[in-house]
């Protein structure tokens, strides 16, 4: 079995953490929660920290396969869930308004270049910060407010 480093092991009810026993022969343990490869998590086992590398691996997302069974020890095992992303976040329509949009490090810039052609529908809105430079043709059809 492949180790890395030790680390102190951590108060596991404050963080989302799955532990397992030891038997030293049982080398898949089932993870509570899906996780899509080893960066997603940290696998301790007796404390020290295990090598993703080449220690264990990810399979189906719920399986932790470790390459030789883990010591026989109760608790002696535990996986610490990393925080990850869980999907995007879009605004809902018309939601964002112009006294939503702040400058960065005291001040926007913008330097644009339109090279295609542009058609804005009338349906459409369509805001573009300056300076734009346009080398092409931009048509809207409907209104065109420039401030």
């Amino acid at each position: 079995m492949a180790y890395v480093g030790n680390a102190p092991k951590q108060n596991l009810n404050t963080m989302n953490s799955q532990q397992f026993n030891g038997d030293n022969s049982e080398t898949d343990f089932t993870l509570s929660q899906s996780v899509a490869n080893t960066a997603e998590v940290e696998v301790y086992v007796g404390n020290v920290r295990q090598d993703p590398f080449s220690a264990y691996s990810i399979s189906g997302g719920t399986t932790l396969a470790f390459t030789a069974a883990p010591p026989t020890g109760t608790g002696n095992i535990y996986v610490v869930f990393q925080g990850k992303s869980v999907g995007n976040v879009e605004p809902g329509a018309n939601s964002i308004q112009a006294g939503m949009i702040s400058a960065i490090n005291g001040g926007y810039k913008n330097l644009a270049t339109v090279s295609e052609a542009i058609t804005v529908p009338a349906t459409d809105n369509m805001m573009m910060c300056g300076p734009v430079a346009f080398t092409n043709t931009g048509t809207v059809n409907g209104t065109l407010t420039v401030v």
